[in-house]
């Protein structure tokens, strides 16, 4: 059976917007987890510039509502999911992980499928 986590993502002491973003997109593009990057999509962003594009998102958002929030603002989400051995291949996780983003209503989405092999092949 699947598991779903929803995570939401914070700047963190001593880092920027910027510099976490880009940490966190680092982080989870690993090119030995998702097959030299052959299981990361994007929607409505380039998976080349994501960091960049998700904070140009947030200004736009800032300048168009004048909402601004403190240190505890969510910058991103991360949603993990998790299957069983044989249960779904990375190509149809991948696909799945854009369903249900979108169904969630995320603005701009990054999918990045890690290929473990104990846990997907």
């Amino acid at each position: 059976m699947a598991t779903t986590r929803i995570m939401p993502l914070h700047v963190g002491k001593g880092r920027t917007e910027s510099r976490a973003i880009s940490d966190i997109i680092d982080y989870v593009a690993n090119p030995k987890k998702t097959d030299n990057g052959r299981l990361i999509t994007g929607y409505a962003c380039d998976s080349r510039t994501a960091d960049a594009e998700f904070l140009l998102a947030k200004r736009q958002y800032i300048a168009a509502t004048g909402r601004v929030r403190g240190a505890d603002d969510v910058i991103a989400y991360h949603v993990r999911q998790s299957f069983r051995p044989g249960e779904i291949t990375p190509e149809e996780a991948n696909r799945l992980a854009a369903c249900v983003s979108l169904f969630l209503r995320l603005r701009r989405i990054l999918n990045m499928q890690k290929s473990l092999r104990k846990h997907l092949l």
